[in-house]
This record gives structure tokens, C-alpha cells and sequence, in this order.
């Protein structure tokens, strides 16, 4: 799932449409699976809107989800840009930061937000999230 918006998606190189994850969803449920899928938050551009999206499609269709902060891995697209703009963690802190579980320690603080929203606003989307989540599991 990662996101609901479509220009997120095409910036994070997904090669997924919003009509095939609804599609996708809807077979799921029609053949008695229950899915679960994975969010990310911090990705470049996302605001609030995306996550109160994400969280009531979710919501709406009964689908557990498990949030994910976003933490740029060297050499890869999204490290270069984060670099561009200043927002890279440093890669010896990343490499402690994954080896600690960082994100759940820091309750939803990503290694680089490049997106809209600000910490807090992450954290409190990840809390709301978990707390769904574990309520239709």
C-alpha cells in the first residue's frame, strides 16, 4: 500500500496504481483473505491529508496496517535526494539507528523526514495506526 496518492507512488518509482491496490483489497476480502499491508510515512512530499487518507481507506475497508517510517539507504534515489537537500542522517547513525529498532524506540521519528508533516504529526499518525490495527486483528 505504502500510500493513497497517486503522485506519491509514481515518485517512489511503486509502478502501482491506486484502482489495482482498491481491486487488489476488495479480491482479498471477496476470497476470505484478510490483508494487511505496509505504510510508509516521511516520503517527500506526503502531508497529513495522505496519512488521514491512508488511515481511513483503512478504516473503510477493514485492513490492518503496519506503519513504517522512512529511512533513506545509502546510494539509493531517495538517499541522493535527501543528501540534496540536507536531510541525510549520517550513515554510521543509520546503521546504529537500525541495529536499535529506532523507530519504534523513538515512536515514529523517521531518520529523515522529508516529508510534509512534522514529527509529531507522524508519531500521532503511527499511534492511531497501531491502535486500528490492533483493534480488527
Amino acid at each position: 500500500l505504502e500510500s493513497l496518492n497517486q503522485q506519491l507512488l509514481l515518485k517512489s518509482n511503486q509502478g502501482i496504481q491506486l484502482t489495482d491496490i482498491k481491486a487488489a483489497i476488495s479480491n482479498m476480502h471477496q476470497a476470505g483473505i484478510n490483508p494487511v499491508a505496509f505504510v510508509i510515512f516521511g516520503l517527500p512530499g506526503q502531508t497529513k491529508r495522505d496519512a488521514d487518507m491512508v488511515i481511513n481507506f483503512a478504516k473503510q475497508n477493514h485492513l490492518p496496517l503496519i506503519p513504517n517510517v522512512l529511512m533513506p539507504i545509502p546510494g539509493t534515489k531517495i538517499w541522493r535526494y535527501a543528501e540534496s537537500i540536507g536531510a541525510a542522517p549520517d550513515p554510521r547513525d543509520l546503521a546504529m539507528m537500525i541495529s536499535q529498532n529506532y523507530h519504534q524506540k523513538n515512536r515514529g521519528y523517521s531518520a529523515a523526514n522529508l516529508s510534509c508533516m512534522s514529527s509529531l504529526e507522524i508519531e500521532k499518525a503511527v499511534q492511531e495506526i497501531q491502535n486500528f490495527s490492533l483493534s480488527v486483528t
